[in-house]
């Protein structure tokens, strides 16, 4: 019993400390590593003017200081270099125009359907695939000549097979002609069966 007892309180013991640690831990927070100020070379002296309250680190013969590079201005300058290649100019200018294309399909005017139409040819597939997209959302049936003539004029048969089912899409009766025509037989249903007495 008395062993159980002494067991018990080392483990309570030991849960309190480590919980203290913890928490002392916590308090106290990440450890932060100041980087060395960066030295600013003065156009009217020449000398070295450090941040306030540092000391000039004492020159070692036969070393040089590195200059202080920026991490985050580095990425950002080759962000800028790859920006400027004509491939990425190209992605850019594909996704802007993807987008305006999915805009486009959600107009109702036949300005923007010739837009859309109008890139049915474009050297890019991703922009000639939006203007697929575009057409099917835009729901013109005046799509289908244009659509057909692209169909024919492709030789990739993802993207012909994609444009055919355009088409077969386009072609489908809207919901209001469908209902019409439900509506239809019933009504010549219904003034056949009062003709006949």
């Amino acid at each position: 019993m008395r062993r159980n007892l002494v067991i018990a309180v080392l483990v309570v013991g030991a849960a309190a400390t480590m919980a203290w640690l913890l928490a002392g831990r916590r308090a106290v927070g990440p450890v932060e590593i100041e980087a060395p100020p960066a030295a600013d070379l003065s156009a009217d002296a020449g000398a070295i003017n450090t941040s306030p309250g540092t000391e000039a680190a004492a020159d070692v013969p036969g070393e040089s200081a590195a200059p202080a590079v920026n991490m985050q201005e580095r990425a950002t300058n080759s962000d800028a270099a790859m920006a400027e290649t004509p491939e990425a100019q190209q992605e850019a200018y594909a996704a802007r125009r993807v987008v305006e294309l999915q805009d486009l399909g959600m107009e109702d005017d036949s300005a923007s359907l010739d837009a859309i139409l109008s890139e049915l040819n474009n050297r890019d597939p991703s922009i000639r695939q939006a203007a697929v997209e575009a057409a099917v959302q835009f729901g013109s049936r005046d799509a289908i000549p244009r659509l057909t003539d692209a169909a024919a004029q492709t030789e990739d048969p993802k993207e012909k097979s994609a444009i055919l089912e355009a088409i077969e899409f386009l072609k489908l009766p809207t919901l209001t002609e469908a209902l019409g025509q439900q509506s239809q037989p019933a009504a010549d249903a219904s003034s056949g069966a009062s003709s006949n007495p």
